[in-house]
């Protein structure tokens, strides 16, 4: 196993995030299929509810529930409204039928008038999942979150603290306290950082991570860089190229590919190198096309990581330190 993905799957939760339409989800299910076929009990969690990632592995749509999507990989799907419904159940001991008016107006009631009970009640159940034990041992041994967008998903990571800052004792305020201690654990707790290398996304990694040291301990372990275009990136070898292309025939098309993806090389060069000077080990992952998302392009978007984390040295992998960059 590479060492990046090593300290990944040492961490009990992988937080993964990402501006949207980057591929987060992709990655998601992609690293829980590497914690699965390295025989970890993993759950993929999608806080989003839409269960993208799980339909990235063939499996049915998610549900609330745990359900098993392939040998030792199983994923659930957060729904707000459940993830209260539950919490009532084992902290409050508030039976189903004892509650008055639907649990999702509850829900809308105390979320409307408490900012921050929405995020730590998503924090609170992969703290819940984590903290989870079967047959005397705990149920999970790496739990991957497909977290929301990096413009969210730090009010996701900050709710416990947030509700502590509201909350001076009580019980509420030592529940989330422990979620926080998870959440914040550099040993047990973890994000990875999606992006494409282009200027929006690489803007949005930037900024992301240095609000993450101002708000949570939480470390960024890695960046992925997905969709990169490699190819020739010499000028004058595509004008060549390009001025030969009406001798070529039928071979023409085959030369507008390579110029092409020699074109997209060159544009998203200078964002790759700003994504890997920003301090976590960066893993590169090619474009791939697939003409359905399923679980054989989940396998293949999984081995193209796992070789590209295998191929960054021992220096480009140091171990996080808690202020959510790699260590200086």
């Amino acid at each position: 196993m590479s060492q990046l993905l090593e300290q990944l799957f040492r961490r009990r939760a992988i937080w993964v995030t990402g501006k949207g339409g980057v591929g987060k989800s992709s990655v998601s299910a992609a690293l829980a299929l590497l914690s699965a076929e390295r025989g970890l009990r993993t759950l993929l969690i999608d806080v989003e509810a839409r269960g993208d990632a799980a339909s990235f592995l063939d499996a049915v749509p998610p549900r609330y529930e745990a359900r098993e999507a392939r040998p030792n990989l199983f994923h659930l799907a957060l729904h707000p409204e459940e993830v209260l419904d539950e919490y009532l159940q084992i902290a409050l001991k508030i039976p189903r039928i004892r509650r008055l008016g639907p649990i999702r107006k509850i829900f809308d009631f105390i979320a409307t008038g408490a900012p921050g009970v929405k995020e730590v009640l998503i924090s609170g159940k992969v703290g819940f999942e984590e903290r989870a034990e079967q047959g005397g041992r705990p149920r999970w041994d790496v739990i991957v979150v497909d977290a929301a967008p990096s413009g969210q998903v730090l009010s996701h990571l900050r709710g416990p603290k947030t509700i502590q800052e509201m909350v001076g004792v009580g019980m509420i305020r030592n529940q989330t306290a422990w979620v926080r201690e998870i959440l914040e654990d550099p040993e047990k707790t973890g994000v990875v950082i999606v992006s494409l290398p282009e200027e929006m996304p690489v803007t949005e990694t930037s900024e992301l991570l240095q609000n993450i040291p101002k708000e949570v301990n939480t470390p960024v372990l890695a960046i992925v860089a997905n969709r990169v275009v490699s190819g020739p990136r010499d000028p004058e070898a595509l004008h060549a190229i390009a001025k030969s292309r009406a001798a070529l025939g039928e071979a023409a098309a085959a030369i507008d590919a390579a110029v092409l993806s020699a074109g997209l090389a060159d544009e998203q060069h200078e964002h790759l190198e700003r994504l890997k000077n920003l301090g976590p080990p960066t893993a590169e992952v090619p474009l791939i096309a697939w003409e359905n998302h399923d679980l054989a392009a989940t396998k293949q978007l999984a081995e193209a990581l796992e070789k590209s984390s295998s191929h960054l040295s021992e220096a480009e992998t140091p171990t996080p330190g808690p202020s959510g960059g790699a260590n200086e």
